[in-house]
């Protein structure tokens, strides 16, 4: 009668000790899995991080202009929004690509974030997941984003960005130029549904190459990000 119970007890102890080292493989294949999704967002976190602390960096001094890299996942955007604005506009973003036609100059539209970094601040946020856009309403196009992660800018943006200069030199001639207005975009191309910057060819790689640029207008300090220099013009 010992012994069975012996044997029992000892079965019982097995059972328990087999459900444990079930559990705690299973929490490591869960944490893995986890892991490898946030590895999705990994580069395009620390670029944000990155460009925010290279613009807000006393060593970028007025009438500066810095060349950076910003490493993005696929499906990523970077944006930068002005201190004022409600949303940054990217004007004729989807025309260059041949994607919509209008005799009016269309805009992409993406909402400022109503977070503690963005409140009436300048701001720079990567958007990582779902980041596509709605149905041509009228003249504008809306962006949305899932998750937006935010960090807040020194000093504000520039009104307007223009992309002239850095088509003309990759040989594209148009009449109209893209532009963005109120902040700055940058985005890896994921599929045909990804909202795209206006830049040609379409940006495919991880790596993209920017300008940085600080510059006082009217005793006001105002910095960028854009694809070739200039970013600001007075």
């Amino acid at each position: 009668m010992s012994n069975r119970k012996g044997l029992v007890i000892e079965a019982l102890i097995r059972t328990v000790i087999t459900v444990i080292l079930v559990v705690i493989v299973l929490n490591i294949g869960k944490n893995a899995g986890e892991a490898a999704g946030l590895w999705g967002t990994s580069q395009s976190i620390k670029s944000l991080e990155n460009l925010a602390n290279k613009l807000n960096s006393p060593d970028l001094k007025d009438g500066d202009s810095r060349q950076e890299l910003i490493d993005l996942e696929q499906g990523d955007a970077l944006i930068g929004f002005s201190k004022d604005s409600k949303q940054l506009r990217c004007y004729g973003c989807q025309q260059i690509y041949g994607t919509a036609f209008s005799g009016s100059l269309l805009y992409y539209s993406i909402t400022k974030p109503l977070n503690k970094e963005c409140d009436n601040k300048a701001c720079v946020c990567v958007c990582s997941k779902e980041f596509a856009k709605t149905s041509l309403s009228g003249e504008e196009t809306k962006i949305t984003c899932g998750s937006f992660s935010c960090r807040t800018l020194e000093h504000d943006i520039t009104p307007k960005i223009t992309l002239e200069a850095a088509l003309k030199k990759r040989g594209i001639q148009i009449a109209t130029y893209p532009y963005w207005e109120n902040g700055f975009f940058f985005v890896r191309r994921k599929n045909v549904n990804t909202p795209l910057n206006g830049m040609m060819p379409p940006p495919d790689a991880i790596t993209t190459t920017l300008y940085i640029e600080k510059k006082q207008i009217n005793q006001k300090i105002f910095t960028a990000a854009c694809p070739d220099i200039p970013c600001i013009k007075e």
